[in-house]
């Protein structure tokens, strides 16, 4: 994006404050076209050239084009060579940064979007720098920043009270163990968060202190407001399920689940939820191997989840889940926590579709519509999974087949068939 968009004005109106501009050929005064199409002109113009020679037509064009070219900044360390010139808004941030040039900051309140990435051990400049240009751009709603490093910039975030999604990917260490319970206390009681992603780097200890420095931030993921949780972190996981009242959450996605039973129970608290994702799951130790691939001596009904619309899973679950449900949507994707061969469970994506996965064939699933990555061998029509299929999944409108390709000695477990349809065809 362009960086030299600066208007000789102090401020730029909002587009509610102007009418119409007045349009003239000579001294002949034609009629107005009313704002919205220009609007709609403007929304259609993809050159960066284009609009910069607009935005110098008139201030109501600069008021309609400037917020939106401010409105998303990307930026990372400027003092690594690697990441300093994949920055947007380049130049922008180095006036702010070496000038503090007060037009160059006043763009800085246009800002929707602000993604930082620091570039493995940031210098200290560039984390002073970020802190900074946090507390000068009061309206950002939706702020990801990647390897963070100072707790000063976490702290920081309070202050931002439009926020509304939030993402905090690979903390580093010096952040888990230096920001304090009250920081995070502070910071969950002043945001009004609907989003929250929270990934905290691994630094190779399970010990008990680290688990607790996860575990202080379980407030973040209790703000009354949260529609979106997605983390890896279980400490975090294990302080939620131990809390009293719950967000109403409609999108829970886990990347860590060390306990299932846990895990389940903490769902079933949560009626608003619509889609699940899990991954790395760990399976109960007593799990009995029942099936081709999992066990039949657990099982976990997902009707305490009325409103649950799409689940994410490994296929091992799809056999202890099990219905009735008001599923649409069954993503097969995912893995277990540790090694299913030594359990015995023994897996391959050329196992035919069986009667015993209780997901699809303990209840009619008479809502599901699409169903990514089965698990399955060449489709022979006919066969009794089939027929079960067709009998109960009668909305089944996408259906996607993981198999398993020998091509000249060599062996992909992750060819697709798909067929597209009104109906699918299961005969």
């Amino acid at each position: 994006m362009a960086d030299n968009l600066v208007p000789n004005t102090n401020s730029i109106r909002d587009i509610e404050e102007w009418s119409s501009p007045e349009r003239r050929r000579g001294n002949q005064q034609l009629d107005p076209i009313p704002n919205e199409i220009y609007l709609e002109i403007i929304s259609g113009i993809h050159s960066r050239k284009d609009l910069d020679n607009l935005v110098l037509t008139c201030r109501f064009f600069a008021s309609v084009i400037i917020p939106n070219r401010f409105s998303a900044i990307y930026f990372a360390d400027f003092d690594h060579p690697e990441t300093a010139q994949i920055a947007s808004h380049l130049k922008l941030l180095k006036a702010i940064r070496e000038t503090s040039d007060r037009r160059a900051v006043s763009l800085l309140k246009y800002t929707r979007y602000l993604e930082i990435e620091f570039a493995g051990s940031a210098s200290t400049s560039f984390q002073r720098f970020c802190e900074d240009i946090l507390l000068k751009s009061p309206n950002i709603k939706d702020l990801n920043v990647y390897d963070l490093h100072s707790p000063s910039l976490f702290k920081n975030i309070s202050e931002l009270s439009n926020l509304s999604s939030l993402g905090l990917y690979s903390l580093s260490p010096s952040v888990i163990y230096d920001v304090t319970d009250a920081d995070i206390i502070s910071c969950a009681s002043a945001l009004r968060l609907e989003s929250l992603s929270l990934y905290i780097r691994n630094d190779g200890s399970s010990t008990e202190r680290h688990q607790h420095m996860e575990a202080k931030f379980v407030p973040l993921t209790t703000i009354p407001h949260l529609k979106t949780l997605k983390t890896y972190s279980w400490p975090v996981i294990c302080g939620l399920a131990s809390q009293g009242t719950l967000p109403p959450y409609q999108k829970l996605e886990v990347g860590e689940v060390e306990d299932l039973l846990l895990l389940y129970n903490l769902v079933c608290r949560i009626p608003t939820l619509t889609t699940l994702d899990l991954n790395g799951v760990r399976l109960p130790e007593n799990a009995q191997i029942a099936t081709p691939l999992l066990s039949a001596s657990l099982s976990l009904s997902l009707s305490p989840l009325s409103n649950l619309r799409t689940l994410v899973m490994p296929p091992h679950l799809a056999y202890i889940f099990a219905g009735p449900h008001s599923l649409r949507e069954i993503v097969l994707l995912g893995a277990l926590k540790f090694d299913v061969q030594s359990r015995g469970l023994q897996f391959s994506y050329n196992h035919q579709v069986s009667a015993d996965i209780r997901l699809l064939f303990d209840h009619p699933c008479i809502d599901v519509e699409r169903i990514d990555h089965l698990p399955c061998a060449t489709v022979r029509p006919g066969g009794p999974g089939y027929k079960n299929m067709r009998r109960c999944l009668p909305k089944l409108k996408y259906l996607s087949l993981r198999v398993n390709v020998d091509i000249e000695g060599y062996h992909y477990y992750n060819a697709e068939y798909k067929k597209h349809s009104e109906n699918v065809r299961l005969m």
